[in-house]
């Protein structure tokens, strides 16, 4: 099985993030939501589903301050609504 953070890194790496990028996003993303058990392997399915949204717009965000130009800001913020 694979841990919460792997599975959020694969998922910022196929929306076209460098494996590089989505470790910085994630290590952000981590201090955020520090309550969470990033190396288990048995989150619910709706854990998931929220985290992973929440590492798409934090991942415009950190993309849109250190990379302005990234083809996958416009991809990422479209794929999570309020």
């Amino acid at each position: 099985m694979s841990t919460l953070r792997s599975e959020m890194r694969q998922l910022l790496q196929s929306n076209g993030l460098w494996s590089d990028e989505a470790d910085e996003v994630l290590d952000e993303v981590e201090k955020s939501l520090s309550t969470l058990d990033w190396c288990g392997d048995n989150q619910p399915a709706e854990v998931i589903s929220a985290v992973a949204c929440f590492v798409k717009i934090s991942a415009a965000d950190w993309l849109e301050q250190f990379r302005p130009n990234h083809p996958s800001i416009q991809i990422l913020k479209g794929t999570c609504h309020g």
